[in-house]
């Protein structure tokens, strides 16, 4: 039967070895049950850390502990060299295969993770691809297991394999020994305890490669034209809107998650009425702008007006005081004063208040093309999600 280990399920990558001078000498071609896969599995050393993206690259300095492993493997020892991981990675595979009793001694050492990662332009989609668990042909969900024949499945769908094949076998404590289901992909036999797939070790690699991978996802800016997906279910589009948090929001949030107590309309009509109340406010804005427009128009009116007739006034003294020029020429001086002093003081005032309500024109003028470049946007998720700021600004 298969030894159960659930504290150590983590396959160790292998060390990538210093590059080789010269030809590389040919490989041997496998044998057993290896040969089905070769072509698609490819070699051991096609899943270094040094093939996968800098941030997806694990850590290779990894403990082994657990049954099969020699007593310094199991103190803590770390690998040093690439035989070392392959000595080992061979005899837990022989050590899996004798006590299961279906599994060949020549099992391949890598995961289910193809060479055309290197070869790809784009490392990130590649590896999505060998991410997918060949069952629910969606990326493995944890926790993830692997086979003795060294594929993975989640642990979900190889139960539901299992079952299939056993319909006998119901429960983890069920008195009927162990079971058999072959694996997916290269149909080899798999013999179970009576633990089943719970016996199974888990792959804590590929789980952390998932983890990493998904914060890369997150983490890269959205492009033009591609729909939001949601945070809390990366696999969820955002379509409908929370009334109640007023944001954007995924159904899966209105069934299970955060949402679901909360009021939800659609996605479009919230768009479409948002939209509207956008316009509204530009239309607002616009016609606030012609009132300060008319008001500074006024205001330069009344400033030339007050020039002119400063200048009326002058020339009337000057006329009236040319004949008492040499009486009255010091009370024609400080009434000059007098006028000029007031001119300046009207004018200044006057001035003062255009230059605010310039500036408050300018102000409105860039929250108008702002609102504009919003109205212009096509995604109704990215509109929602600036509109609510330019709405109550």
């Amino acid at each position: 039967m298969l030894h159960t280990n659930h504290t150590t399920s983590l396959v160790l990558p292998i060390p990538h070895p210093k590059p080789h001078v010269g030809p590389s000498p040919p490989r041997p071609p496998p044998r057993g049950p290896a040969a089905h896969q070769h072509g698609r599995l490819g070699h051991a050393d096609s899943l270094s850390p040094a093939c996968l993206p800098p941030a997806l690259r694990p850590d290779c300095h990894r403990h082994v502990t657990g049954g099969g492993a020699s007593p310094d493997t199991r103190a803590g020892r770390r690998f040093r060299a690439p035989r070392d991981a392959e000595r080992v990675i061979k005899s837990r595979a022989r050590g899996a295969g004798g006590r299961s009793g279906g599994c060949s001694d020549e099992v391949p050492r890598t995961m289910d993770f193809q060479p055309s990662i290197l070869r790809d332009g784009s490392p990130m989609e590649s590896l999505e691809k060998q991410l997918l668990c060949p069952i629910c042909l969606e990326m493995f969900s944890k926790p993830v297991v692997i086979l003795p024949c060294q594929h993975n499945l989640c642990r979900k769908c190889a139960n539901d394999v299992f079952q299939a094949a056993n319909p006998c076998w119901q429960s983890r404590g069920s008195i009927i020994p162990g079971g058999r289901f072959r694996c997916p992909s290269c149909r080899h036999e798999v013999l179970l305890d009576r633990h089943g797939v719970y016996g199974l070790q888990r792959n804590l690699l590929v789980e952390n490669i998932i983890d990493i991978y998904k914060q890369e996802c997150s983490s890269r800016p959205l492009k033009k034209g591609e729909h939001p997906m949601c945070k809390e279910h990366e696999d969820e589009r955002i379509n409908i809107y929370c009334v109640t948090c007023e944001v954007p929001t995924c159904s899966m949030c209105k069934v299970f998650g955060a949402h679901k107590d909360c009021e939800v309309a659609p996605l479009q009509s919230v768009f479409q009425g948002q939209k509207s109340e956008l316009n509204n406010c530009i239309s607002m804005l616009v016609a606030g702008n012609d009132r300060i427009q008319t008001i500074i128009s006024q205001l330069e009116d009344s400033c030339r007006s007050t020039e002119e007739n400063s200048e009326a006034a002058k020339r009337e003294l000057c006329t009236r005081f040319d004949a008492f020029v040499a009486l009255l020429e010091e009370k024609k001086t400080e009434l000059l004063g007098r006028i000029a002093r007031e001119q300046e003081d009207k004018t200044g005032f006057v001035q003062g208040l255009i230059h605010k309500y310039k500036e408050q024109l300018e102000k409105s003028s860039r929250l108008v093309e702002t609102a504009i470049q919003a109205m212009e946007e096509n995604g109704e998720a990215a509109f929602l999600m600036n509109a609510k700021q330019l709405i109550k600004t």
